[in-house]
């Protein structure tokens, strides 16, 4: 069983070094970010300057999520309002909302 795990390991180690060398790879981490300054509500947020206000998710994956661990308040009538939430506007918004989906939506802990 140990030849097998040593197998699929080494295996992994030689796709990941393929997949970064074919792409590259801090292209890719470049997509965790974007900013649509010709939007006119931009920025949208208070509290995140215009240099790092990431535009990656106008519409925040959370809104969803009851205990997103946002800064939300519930409007009289039941709508969350997230008018003063900037998480997702935030330089490291995009992890935390993968990490938030991760655990209250796909049920993985990490």
């Amino acid at each position: 069983m140990n030849n097998v795990y040593n197998i699929i390991f080494n295996t992994y180690i030689h796709l990941k070094k393929r997949i970064e060398e074919r792409f590259n790879i801090n292209n890719i981490k470049k997509c965790h970010f974007y900013q649509h300054t010709s939007c006119p509500y931009f920025p949208c947020h208070k509290g995140v300057s215009k240099e790092v206000f990431n535009c990656k998710f106008c519409y925040c994956p959370l809104y969803l999520i009851p205990e997103c661990g946002g800064n939300y308040i519930i409007l009289e009538n039941g709508i969350k309002d997230c008018s003063y939430c900037s998480i997702p506007h935030t330089p490291n918004g995009y992890k935390y909302i993968l990490k938030v989906l991760d655990k209250k939506v796909f049920n993985r802990r990490g």
